[in-house]
C-alpha cells in the first residue's frame, strides 16, 4: 500500500526539536495548526525511542487536508517510520479512524485499526521493543506491527487542520 509521509504533504507552521533528557517531567503541548499545514513537537531520543500522552481534540478546521493528530517515530538515519494518526473525516466528524503506517526502508504498509469518538480524551503509548516491533497502545487496546530495532531516533507528535491538546507527553528520555 502507498504511504504519504506528512512531511512531503504539509509545510510545517511550527516545530520544536529537544535534544535527549532535556525534559524529566511531562509536557504539554498546545498544537494548533492552521487549515492545511501542521505544527510538530520533535525529541531526539538517546534510548530506545518511545511516546506517550493523552491527546484532547479542541477544534477541526475545514482544508483540503483532513483534521489528524499523532505520533511518529523516526529511525535517526531517516530510512524507517512509525506513524500512529487519529483522522478525521471532516470538520464536523465525530469519530477519529485510527491508522498506523509503518516504513520501513522503503518497505510500506498502512493498517486501518478502527475508530474513535472525537469527543473523548485518548491515551496513547508507542514505542519501538527489543525485537524490532512498533506497539501501540490507544486507550485499553493495543496493536504491533513488524519494524526494525532502533537503539535511537526521533520521537515527534504533531497535528494538523485543527487545534488538539496533547497532556501528558513524555518521551523516551
Amino acid at each position: 500500500m502507498h504511504i504519504t509521509t506528512w512531511t512531503k504533504v504539509l509545510a510545517p507552521i511550527a516545530v520544536v526539536t529537544m535534544a535527549g533528557s532535556a525534559q524529566a517531567a511531562p509536557l504539554t503541548f498546545d498544537c494548533d495548526a492552521r487549515i492545511d499545514a501542521t505544527a510538530s513537537v520533535k525529541n531526539i531520543a538517546q534510548t530506545t525511542p518511545s511516546v506517550s500522552g493523552t491527546i484532547t481534540a479542541k477544534q477541526f478546521r475545514r482544508g483540503r487536508v483532513k483534521p489528524s493528530v499523532g505520533a511518529s517515530i523516526t529511525a535517526a538515519d531517516g530510512s524507517s517510520v512509525a506513524v500512529m494518526r487519529l483522522v478525521a473525516a471532516s470538520a464536523d466528524a465525530t469519530e477519529f479512524d485510527i491508522m498506523l503506517n509503518t516504513n520501513v526502508e522503503g518497505i510500506r504498509e498502512e493498517f486501518n485499526l478502527g475508530k474513535l469518538p472525537v469527543a473523548e480524551p485518548v491515551s496513547f503509548r508507542m514505542f519501538i521493543d527489543g525485537e524490532g516491533v512498533a506497539n501501540l497502545f490507544i486507550n485499553n487496546q493495543s496493536w504491533r506491527a513488524a519494524f526494525t530495532a532502533l537503539p535511537n531516533g526521533q520521537e515527534s507528535t504533531f497535528c494538523s487542520t485543527g487545534q488538539f491538546e496533547f497532556s501528558d507527553l513524555r518521551f523516551s528520555d
